[in-house]
């Protein structure tokens, strides 16, 4: 049970950081664009 909490921990990790890349992918080429366009 314990290895089970562990793996879930792990994972949900996992998925915040996937979650946190794509984000601050998505906010730096939101970022590029305006900052291009006011050029």
């Amino acid at each position: 049970m314990k290895d089970q909490i562990n793996i879930l921990k792990l994972i949900g990790i996992i998925f915040t950081s996937l979650m946190l890349v794509i984000l601050l992918d998505f906010a730096l080429k939101a970022a590029l664009e305006a900052w291009t366009n006011s050029l």
